[in-house]
């Protein structure tokens, strides 16, 4: 019995060290490397928290909004966007939880991603590791020989022909869309003509039409069926949002299994 203890104690030793080691690795020095690859090509930006990145520095610059913000020459709805270009320049880079991101508002530099052909330069893992369920596998999300064959094929789909016999739709749903609005300002508006309208069903509305109608052409009711399911779907994967953060898939199993 006494042989056993030491022999116990050794091994659950080890693996609290070997635990603190990959807690360590997976929490701070794999995101650490790479803001340190970032740093030495002259690339910075606002410090991150270990666990929540800059997630909490982002709360609290949009608490600092109104409900309703003013969009006079720069974008006020996202604040911290404005806040670190100000303080670090046109390129950044901050952090969801631990996921590393990098800013470019720079133009030129935008024109020369746009205009690199290589598949090395894919979509991000996370978006298919986090929101594949919403995102699937198409063209947001896929990579390498997927991405290009997937491209191949809708290419023709969006020639400038196939796209001049969907205008008319186009603009009959608008001119509805613009009709709803103009009945409820008749009815509801003041004196001055002046009501507020939450357009966010409105333009689910108009945009659900106009796809149904593009993807199944006279069944576009069965769009209206499908449709709905995909706004659940967009509400369960991005209601209570754990993107980047260490772990979360764990600490939160009853949210992923929704």
């Amino acid at each position: 019995m006494e042989d056993i203890f030491p022999l116990f104690f050794s091994t659950a030793l080890l693996l609290i060290c070997v635990f603190l080691i990959f807690l360590y690795y997976g929490v701070w020095w794999k995101h650490e490397r790479c803001r340190i690859k970032l740093r030495k090509q002259g690339i910075t930006g606002p410090p991150p928290s270990v666990i929540f990145g800059n997630i909490p520095e982002m709360k609290r610059m949009e608490s600092q909004i109104s409900d309703t913000p003013k969009i006079d020459g720069c974008l006020t709805v996202l604040p911290y966007f404005q806040h670190w270009t100000n303080n670090y320049g046109k390129l950044f880079r901050f952090a969801l939880g631990g996921i590393q991101l990098l800013y470019v508002s720079n133009v030129e530099m935008v024109k020369e991603i746009s205009r690199f052909r290589s598949l090395e330069l894919g979509k991000p893992a996370y978006l298919q590791n986090e929101r594949g369920a919403l995102l699937g596998k198409g063209l947001i999300t896929a990579n390498g020989a997927a991405w290009s064959h997937q491209r191949k094929t809708i290419t023709p789909q969006l020639c400038t022909e196939k796209i001049k016999d969907m205008v008319k739709l186009m603009v009959e749903s608008g001119n509805v869309l613009v009709e709803t609005w103009e009945k409820i300002i008749e009815s509801e508006g003041d004196d001055n003509g002046i009501v507020e309208i939450m357009v966010d069903q409105h333009m689910r509305n108009f945009t659900s039409y106009i796809a149904s109608k593009m993807i199944f052409g006279n069944d576009h009711h069965k769009g209206f069926k499908i449709f709905p399911k995909c706004q659940a779907l967009i509400e369960a994967t991005g209601g209570a949002t754990t993107l980047g953060i260490p772990f979360s898939r764990y600490v939160i199993y009853r949210k992923f299994l929704e």
